[in-house]
């Protein structure tokens, strides 16, 4: 049988200062990212009653040993579980930057600000897309074309998904999409972060994260703007990692941008 790398001292289940280093050696060995913690050394009541009426062995660790021990095994264990979740956090961030997204600020055209919501659709769309083309705004770097509120029908199919206004994109987004990307441009789309969007002309995205990110990313959408209204109540920070995260799952790469006044 294979000899533990554990020094046993007299007292059963104990081990003295050497054998905590080695006990944290042999855990990382076995596992590079943490020490065993399963067992931190410990002495029983029934072993302090019994050492009381006996003198200590010179193999006998002290109390004072003991403790120092345990001590230095639970700090070890405290250390790697701080280090591995500092090392998911920080393979989260690394992943995020490079995912190629908003290496520069994003420069293009939104529809909010002069149409609003009266001549929103898709001859607009492409209009503005050929215009930053022509004008050479695009070959200088403005190259989002961005829906904005109340492209969509007020309620959801059958199925839940979103639906594009057949009046005002006939040919639905996927098809704009399209369009936009072969002017070598952007298309943008909008969304909320709550049960309707801030005009109350379509749904919004609250409770519909995945399915939505999934449409956008099947249409061919690159940005979202997500807005803050008729939430609820709920707060933010319960609302928009939800999009956050339903976006990196999606398969496309989607600019998000928080419109979250």
């Amino acid at each position: 049988m294979k000899k533990s790398p554990l020094r046993q001292s007299s007292v059963p289940g104990a081990i003295d200062s050497a054998g905590a280093r080695a006990l944290i050696h042999e855990g990382r060995r076995r596992d590079h990212s943490s020490p065993d913690c399963s067992n931190i050394p410990q002495r029983s009541e029934g072993e302090s009653k019994s050492m009381a009426g006996r003198r200590r062995s010179s193999g006998d660790p002290s109390p004072a040993r003991l403790a120092l021990v345990a001590v230095a095994v639970a700090v070890a264990c405290a250390v790697a579980a701080e280090g591995k979740a500092v090392h998911v956090e920080e393979a989260h961030r690394r992943s995020m930057l490079a995912n190629g997204l908003g290496t520069t600020p994003p420069m293009g055209w939104n529809s909010w600000n002069h149409f609003q919501c009266d001549g929103n659709g898709e001859v607009v769309i492409r209009e503005t897309a050929d215009a930053l083309v022509s004008t050479g705004l695009a070959a200088l770097g403005y190259k989002f074309v961005n829906i904005d509120d109340c492209w969509a029908e007020p309620k959801r199919d059958a199925k839940g998904n979103l639906v594009a206004n057949t009046k005002t994109f006939p040919h639905g987004i996927k098809a704009l999409a399209d369009y936009v990307h072969s002017k070598g441009l952007k298309l943008g789309i909008y969304s909320d972060a709550g049960f309707q969007t801030c005009a109350k002309a379509q749904p919004g995205s609250l409770g519909h994260e995945e399915q939505d990110a999934k449409t956008f990313a099947a249409w061919g959408v690159d940005y979202l703007k997500y807005d803050n209204c008729n939430n609820g109540d709920l707060k933010p920070l319960e609302r928009y990692p939800e999009m956050s995260r339903a976006l990196m799952k999606a398969g496309r790469s989607i600019y998000f941008n928080l419109c979250e006044w």
